[in-house]
């Protein structure tokens, strides 16, 4: 019996002891901390498309503005080439900027100067005034001269903007208002081109064209005048999620008439300019090809 008892103690201790190694060796269990999380993106959204539309910048042939009767054309090439005249005007060329990006955006539009050129009669004294022809002395001829103290050029640019909303502005008409405007060379109908990039290289004139861009344009910010040995540029900024919705018209004219509502142009040198082009004289510092280069861009801003 006792033998028993002593068994049945030694069998209590062997288990007290195994389940005690256990509790040395290790714990029934052990801390645990975890933390999951899932995310995901797309590409942010660009969707900005620009388009260049319309006519031609310039034609082989105009209609007529006249209303006396006269319905046939009022310029035509001979030989199909791209022309222009006095009297003669188009403004069918337009671009535009569309889409609402997730990303800043910087649009720019840049005048390359490489290949700039303007129709100029250069400032001079005694150019022959081919509209008079008459007797004197005896000798029928174009005895009078003319003079010019500024390069003479026709050709007078403008730039419209308008939106989804039918606002439309013309550059020229919030310019004139502004004193000077006029002195720096802007006419109703626009300046040429040489004195619209002096106008937009003035520091003045940037101001007030930077204001007047921020209220045309909804939305633009930063507007900067950037002018390099290779083009003059005007640029603008956008913020992500701006709409953009915008038409930009470049338009020209080589106003008709020359009397006291209309000073910018000159009966004289036009006719001066249109002998030249025809080869009926010979003035190689008359420049009687226009050429102008046009660059739109649409840039991420990092």
């Amino acid at each position: 019996m006792k033998k028993n008892w002593i068994a049945k103690v030694a069998a209590l201790m062997l288990a007290l002891t195994l389940i005690t190694s256990c509790f040395v060796g290790s714990t029934f269990a052990k801390y645990v901390t975890k933390a999951q999380g899932e995310d995901n993106a797309r590409v942010a959204k660009w969707g900005i498309l620009l388009t260049a539309a319309g006519t031609p910048l310039f034609e082989s042939e105009y209609e007529t503005d006249d209303t006396n009767g006269y319905e046939g054309l009022s310029v035509k090439s001979d030989n199909g080439d791209n022309v222009v005249a006095p009297g003669t005007h188009k403004d069918g060329f337009t671009g535009t900027i569309t889409g609402t990006p997730e990303v800043a955006v910087r649009y720019e539009l840049k005048i390359m100067k490489d290949s700039f050129k303007d129709i100029v009669l250069p400032a001079g004294e005694g150019y022959t005034d081919y509209t008079y022809f008459y007797e004197k002395d005896g000798v029928w001829d174009y005895h009078d001269t003319f003079d010019l103290d500024k390069d003479y050029a026709p050709l007078k640019w403008d730039v419209g903007v308008s939106n989804s909303n039918g606002t439309s502005y013309l550059l020229s008409a919030l310019l004139e208002a502004h004193p000077g405007a006029a002195n720096a060379g802007l006419t109703p109908v626009g300046a040429s081109a040489t004195d619209a990039i002096a106008i937009m290289s003035n520091t003045t004139y940037q101001n007030i064209l930077k204001g007047i861009l921020m209220d045309m344009v909804s939305g633009a910010q930063n507007v900067q005048f950037t002018d390099t040995d290779e083009y003059f540029a005007i640029s603008m900024d956008f913020e992500p999620g701006c709409e953009m919705d915008y038409t930009f018209t470049l338009e020209w004219t080589w106003s008709f008439e020359n009397n006291d509502d209309v000073t910018w142009c000159n009966d004289k040198a036009d006719t001066y300019i249109g002998n030249v082009a025809a080869g009926v004289i010979e003035d190689a510092a008359c420049i009687t090809d226009i050429e102008l280069n046009v660059i739109a861009t649409a840039t991420q801003i990092d």
